[in-house]
């Protein structure tokens, strides 16, 4: 009864060993993965050929690789432009600016820069209409006369 265990034990090792080595060879040293496709039924089966697995009558071989053919170039990223626009304001003025996108962009955001804190933004957002794609601030200097930069950040949409 133990010489049995030991002979059971010992298959087990063996096949392990063996499935170990045919499954080092998979892919394949080039990279490629081998199979073949039952034309009866479309199933498929993973095949060794390093280990001299070849498919059988009425299967097609197939092959394949992990990394394939390099595909065209992609879209070179993000083009975008950013048109700026000053605005002076008198003391206690309250003004629309608006930025608008070179023809043919798309709004994307925008933004403002000034000097102290008496300029203040209360409304800034996209805005697309017949004159085109930019950003709108309505804004309100609170302060002495200053010039604060606006813009719109724009892209091409592709």
């Amino acid at each position: 009864m133990l010489r049995k265990i030991w002979m059971a034990a010992g298959l087990v090792v063996a096949f392990l060993l063996v499935g170990g080595v045919a499954l080092a060879s998979i892919p394949d040293a080039n990279g490629a993965i081998h199979g073949c496709r039952k034309n009866s039924d479309g199933s498929m089966r993973v095949i060794d050929s390093d280990a001299g697995q070849t498919c059988a009558n009425g299967w097609t071989p197939l092959n394949w690789s992990q990394t394939g053919p390099q595909g065209p170039a992609g879209p070179s990223g993000m083009q975008r432009s950013i048109p700026a626009g000053n605005a002076t304001l008198a003391t206690g003025e309250q003004r629309r600016v608006t930025v608008l996108c070179p023809a043919g962009q798309a709004v994307i955001g925008g933004g403002w820069a000034q000097p102290g804190d008496n300029v203040h933004v209360y409304s800034s957002r996209p805005q697309v209409d017949i004159l085109g794609e930019g950003w709108v601030f309505d804004v309100i200097n609170a302060g002495s006369p200053t010039t604060v930069e606006f813009y719109a950040i724009c892209t091409v949409v592709v």
